[in-house]
């Protein structure tokens, strides 16, 4: 269990990080809207996991990874449309 607590835990907070450090550390400065923003993706990724950990009683490696799945699919789409909207 400690081990799937790690990964629970780890996988979306380490997406949540990855993802604010790219954006945040471009222009050297971290405002309190980077900052609201991480903690937001990491409610965003994390809850989802623990509900499909002990809600639906998922495998752990699943459980922490169709939040990230679902974030990247959904962050791309939005990116697409918006690209979609400026040609026009």
């Amino acid at each position: 269990m400690n081990g799937d607590f790690i990964i629970l835990v780890g996988a979306p907070l380490a997406r949540a990080i990855a993802g604010w450090a790219q954006n945040a550390l471009t222009d050297d400065k971290i405002s309190q809207l980077e900052w609201k923003k991480l903690v937001e993706t990491i409610f965003r990724l994390g809850v989802p996991a623990f509900a499909l950990y002990f809600g639906m009683n998922l495998s752990v490696e699943i459980s922490a990874a169709l939040p990230i799945l679902a974030d990247y699919v959904f962050n791309y789409a939005v990116k697409f449309i918006k690209k979609q909207k400026e040609k026009k």
